[in-house]
C-alpha cells in the first residue's frame, strides 16, 4: 500500500509540471531584414513571484518566465500565436496574442498575474489568478520593466 501511494505521488507531481506544448526548434529568418523581434517581458510583483510561467511560440515550448525577468526572440516576419500556457494543477497562463508581426519592428509583450476573486470551498480559501498579456509601447515596456531600458532591448 505504501509502495502504491509513493507511486500515485510521485505520478501526480510529474504530471502536475507538464505543459501542453512540445519543445521544438523556433523557424529562423532567411535574412536579419526578414526579421521581427518579440520582446516578452514579466515586471515584478508580489502575486505569483514563485510561479513560472510556461510559453510557446506558435505551438512550440519555449522557454519559462519567471517573476521580474524577459526573453528576446527573434523570428521570420509574419502570423504568429504567442502564447502563455497553465501547467496542469496550478494558475497562471491563458494569455494569448496573436497577429501579424511586421519586418524590422520590436514588438513588446507585457503579461502579468494578478489575485482575482477570493473563494471558500469546503473551507479552502483563496484566489483566482487573473492574467494580463498584450502587445504594448516601447515607451509603456520600459516604465513598467526598468531592465529593457536598462539594456535597451
Amino acid at each position: 500500500m505504501k509502495l502504491y501511494i509513493i507511486i500515485l505521488t510521485l505520478v501526480l507531481t510529474i504530471t502536475g509540471c507538464a505543459t501542453t506544448s512540445p519543445r521544438c526548434e523556433l523557424p529562423k529568418a532567411s535574412s536579419s531584414s526578414n526579421e521581427t523581434t518579440l520582446v516578452i517581458y514579466r515586471p515584478d510583483a508580489f502575486y505569483g513571484i514563485l510561479y513560472s510561467t510556461p510559453f510557446s511560440i506558435n505551438g512550440c515550448r519555449v522557454n519559462d518566465l519567471s517573476n521580474d525577468s524577459y526573453h528576446v526572440y527573434k523570428v521570420p516576419a509574419g502570423v504568429h500565436k504567442i502564447a502563455a500556457e497553465e501547467k496542469a494543477y496550478a494558475n497562471g497562463g491563458d494569455g494569448v496574442v496573436s497577429g501579424t508581426f511586421e519586418e524590422g519592428k520590436v514588438y513588446y509583450i507585457h503579461y502579468s498575474m494578478a489575485a482575482g476573486d477570493f473563494y471558500s470551498i469546503a473551507g479552502a480559501v483563496g484566489f483566482t489568478t487573473t492574467t494580463q498579456m498584450g502587445v504594448v509601447t516601447k515607451e509603456y515596456a520600459y516604465k513598467v520593466m526598468p531592465k529593457l531600458a536598462e539594456k535597451k532591448i
